[in-house]
Order: structure tokens, then C-alpha cells, then sequence
């Protein structure tokens, strides 16, 4: 998998593409505006943004690992 990320103007791009051995065509892109910081977020906030994760395959099956950090 290739990626990169660019930086302009308060945004910041992060673009992938899935490279050999995997199948051509899965790509993303995705583009966030940097806001304000927050220094205590909601119940809804953390939610959102603290879902961490491994997928991969194994034996044939796919399993998703959560990761989980202390608050």
C-alpha cells in the first residue's frame, strides 16, 4: 500500500492506493480542515474519533483487533 499526505492551507490530505500483491483499484482520499483544539471532548466526540483498530486476514478469515487506550 502506498500512502501520503500533503498539508495546505489549514487542510491536510492523506491519500492511499493498494499496491501489488493485493488487487488494483482500492484507493482513498480523504481531505480534513484543522479546527480549534478541543480539550475535552463529548461522549459523541470520543465515539467518533476513538475507534482504533487492526484488520487483517488470518486462516482465511478476516479479524478486526480493537485497541483500546485509557482515558
Amino acid at each position: 500500500m502506498a500512502v501520503r499526505h500533503d498539508r495546505d492551507s489549514g487542510t491536510l490530505t492523506y491519500a492511499s492506493s493498494r499496491r501489488w500483491p493485493g488487487p488494483r483499484g482500492a484507493h482513498s482520499r480523504i481531505t480534513v480542515r484543522v479546527g480549534a483544539r478541543i480539550e475535552e471532548p463529548t461522549e459523541l466526540e470520543h465515539f467518533l474519533t476513538a475507534r482504533w483498530g487492526m484488520h487483517n486476514a488470518f486462516l482465511g478469515r478476516q479479524l478486526y483487533l480493537p485497541n483500546a487506550h485509557p482515558t
